[in-house]
């Protein structure tokens, strides 16, 4: 990854543009139709590859960018327990989200043409390259990084970010093993998968989102420890994504939810996302749990 600034070795803004002009020429001479992306980096830590790379008195005539990328990784302190972990991992989760409305900023100065993709979004865990872990990662952290993820799903939508990808598939020890989709050992999907699988298949290009942020279909009102966003589907179903942000149950009362049905991803899913009919418009939600409520017609 010559372009990440966190890897010795990596390029200069200057460099890695003049590379990447010459290697987008080079592939458009057999590929015109083809599409590029960058520059790959992380956040706003490195704002200088973006007001760089993006500003196109920097790049040679007639070189596109048709999409802007970056990646966002979250590390708890070494001594963190994982009663703390939630509030860390979504205390970062919401720099990350100022960091993205700055980036976006830039694209929309210099390329809004642009498409955005935040290409890499997970949780790691303090000496992510160690051989060996030293202890179990616990159940809940699973849940945790999924429920961030989804969290980011809905504040990254909202914002008008066209892709976001949950990395990475299959992780160990000795590599990010805490940012791993599936059990190394058995292939299993944990509840980051099962989180990213449930907002596939709920959500896609099309939906529109309910501006502002959705209170009324949450009650009591506010819940900071529960994030909601409501989306309308392009087929005209009403759906709230539910985050809750802390490892203890709450219950909420969305209007609208009798008659509709819920699926959801906790600490206790096995498989697939558990799918039930609503009775009421109470929802219950477990620790640390990404639910998607399909209101009633």
């Amino acid at each position: 990854m010559l372009n990440d600034p966190d890897f010795e070795g990596s390029l200069s803004p200057a460099d890695y543009t003049r590379l990447y002009d010459v290697i987008v020429a080079a592939v458009k001479k057999v590929a015109p139709h083809m599409k590029f992306m960058g520059p790959v980096v992380g956040d706003i830590a490195h704002a200088e590859y973006f007001t760089y790379f993006m500003d196109p008195k920097n790049h040679e005539p007639g070189i596109p960018l048709d999409m802007l990328s970056y990646h966002m990784f979250v590390l708890p302190d070494a001594d963190e327990a994982a009663e703390v972990m939630p509030y860390t991992v979504f205390q970062q989760a919401d720099k990350f989200l100022i960091a993205a409305a700055y980036i976006d900023a830039i694209r929309r100065r210099f390329a809004p043409q642009a498409l955005t993709d935040v290409v890499d979004i997970a949780t790691m865990l303090p000496d992510p390259l160690a051989p060996k872990l030293t202890q179990p990662i616990p159940r809940s952290y699973w849940s945790l990084s999924g429920g961030m993820f989804a969290y980011l799903y809905g504040k990254l939508a909202l914002m008008g970010v066209e892709v976001v990808g949950a990395s990475e598939l299959i992780d160990y020890p000795g590599i990010v093993a805490a940012s791993t989709l599936v059990d190394w050992e058995t292939g299993q999907p944990n509840a980051r998968y099962w989180v990213t699988k449930l907002l596939r298949e709920s959500f896609g290009p099309g939906d529109r989102l309910i501006r502002p942020h959705p209170y009324n279909v949450l009650q009591p009102d506010p819940m900071p420890q529960i994030y909601a966003q409501e989306f309308v589907t392009k087929v005209g179903d009403r759906r709230v994504l539910l985050v809750n942000k802390r490892n203890t149950t709450f219950s909420v009362r969305i209007p609208g939810a009798t008659g509709g049905y819920e699926r959801s991803v906790d600490q206790s899913t096995e498989a697939s996302p558990a799918k039930r009919a609503l009775s009421t418009d109470t929802v219950v939600l477990p620790g640390l749990a990404v639910a998607i409520i399909t209101l009633a017609p």
